[in-house]
């Protein structure tokens, strides 16, 4: 359990054994990555090649899951994300600069099998405008 006034969890490195992610009532955290101000992006794309499970609850500061970069090659051993009671969070995959997307990038997650998004009372996008998410594997969406 972390202390109520933690703002961010991890940097961009040393990550790359982690398997699991469960973050629970941590009211104070808007980040859960902070992202590194390096020219090595490829760390960041390469940041969860192990990670199966996401679990979110009770982050009320929290605007934004994850950069959308991490998506791209990080998640693609994701099996279950569920994030639930994120009243602030707008969108899931953000991105910094708005400017740099190309419309129609296809982000994919191959092993992404259960999808739970639960009391996101401020989500407006999954992802940002000209992205798009493949889940090929998915079996289970709850949404309320």
């Amino acid at each position: 359990m972390f202390p109520d006034s933690i703002a961010h969890l991890f940097s961009l490195q040393n990550l790359l054994l982690l398997e699991n992610i469960d973050i629970e009532d941590c009211g104070q955290l808007e980040q859960i990555i902070v992202e590194d101000h390096t020219e090595n992006h490829h760390v960041q794309l390469e940041l969860f090649p192990n990670l199966s499970s996401i679990s979110v609850k009770g982050c009320g500061k929290l605007k934004t899951l994850f950069p959308v970069t991490i998506a791209r090659s990080g998640l693609q051993k994701l099996r279950s994300l569920e994030v639930n009671n994120v009243f602030q969070l707008e969108e899931l995959f953000g991105h910094k600069d708005e400017a740099v997307i190309k419309s129609d990038t296809e982000m994919v997650l191959p092993q992404l099998e259960e999808l739970t998004l639960q009391q996101l009372g401020s989500l407006v996008n999954f992802c940002p405008v000209g992205y798009h998410f493949i889940f090929p594997s998915l079996s289970r969406f709850m949404n309320s």
